[in-house]
C-alpha cells in the first residue's frame, strides 16, 4: 500500500514543477499576437511544457548581420560545418515541407521539422515538432526555442531557452522525474545556436575560410554560398 500512497504525491510534484512561461524579460512572449495556428504550435508546448533548459549567455566575436545570416539559413551553417568535419548532424529543406521549414537529424535519434515562427529584433522565436531519443525508448515531442541576442559595448552576446513537451501523460512524468528530457535538450537542444556562433565567428576572422572549404562541396548550397560570399566576402 505504500508504494500506492506515495505515488500521487510524486505526480503532484511532478505537476507542480511545470516551467511556466515568463510575462516579463527576454523570454515572455505574448502568444496572443501571433497568427492563430502559430499560438496552437506554442500553446501546445507552453501550456503543458514537460521540461525548459537554459542555455548561459555566450559572447560571439562576430557581427549582428552574420549572426542573423546563419540563423536564418540553418542549411547553409549546418552544412558548412559539415563540409569541414565539425558536425556530425544535419539540417536539411524537404521539398515535401512548407516554406521556412527544416528537417533536423542529429544521427542519434533526435529528428526535429523547425521553423522560425517570429523574427523580431534581438529575438527569433522557433517550434519544432519530431521524436526524441531520451535513451531507453523514443518519443514524439514538441519544443519552443526563443533565441535572444544584443550588442553591448561593440560585442555579440547571445542566450536561448528551450521550451519541450513530451507526448503522452504517463510517458510524460517518468520523463520529467528522471530528468531525459532535460538531458536530451541539453546535448542536442541547442545545435541550431551553437552552429551560428561557431559559424559567424568564423566568418567575421576570416570568411575566406568558409569560402574555400565550403565552395564545392555537396554539403552546402551554392546559392547559399554565393550570397554569403555577396554579403560578406571583401
Amino acid at each position: 500500500m505504500k508504494p500506492l500512497l506515495v505515488l500521487p504525491c510524486v505526480v503532484f510534484v511532478a505537476c507542480a514543477t511545470r516551467p511556466v512561461l515568463p510575462t516579463t524579460g527576454p523570454y515572455a512572449i505574448k502568444i496572443e499576437a501571433f497568427p492563430e495556428a502559430d499560438q496552437a504550435k506554442l500553446r501546445s508546448v507552453f501550456d503543458v511544457a514537460t521540461a525548459m533548459v537554459e542555455l548561459p549567455e555566450t559572447r560571439v566575436a562576430s557581427r549582428t548581420e552574420i549572426f542573423e545570416f546563419l540563423l536564418g539559413d540553418l542549411p547553409f551553417t549546418a552544412g558548412v560545418l559539415r563540409a569541414q568535419g565539425l558536425a556530425d548532424y544535419k539540417i536539411w529543406r524537404d521539398p515535401a515541407d512548407a516554406p521556412g521549414q527544416v528537417r533536423f537529424d542529429d544521427s542519434k535519434g533526435i529528428l526535429l521539422v523547425a521553423e522560425v515562427l517570429r523574427q523580431e529584433p534581438r529575438r527569433w522565436t522557433f517550434f519544432s515538432k519530431g521524436t526524441f531519443n531520451l535513451g531507453l525508448f523514443a518519443v514524439p515531442g514538441r519544443t519552443v526555442i526563443i533565441v535572444v541576442y544584443e550588442v553591448r559595448d561593440g560585442v555579440l552576446w547571445t542566450q536561448a531557452r528551450v521550451y519541450a513537451k513530451v507526448e503522452g501523460v504517463v510517458l510524460e512524468q517518468g520523463a520529467r522525474l528522471f530528468q531525459l528530457v532535460e538531458g536530451a535538450i541539453r546535448k542536442r537542444g541547442f545545435v541550431f545556436i551553437n552552429a551560428a556562433c561557431a559559424v559567424a565567428e568564423m566568418a567575421a576572422a576570416d570568411p575566406g575560410r568558409i569560402l574555400r572549404e565550403a565552395g564545392g562541396s555537396p554539403e552546402v548550397d551554392p546559392a547559399s554560398l554565393e550570397e554569403f560570399r555577396r554579403r560578406f566576402s571583401r
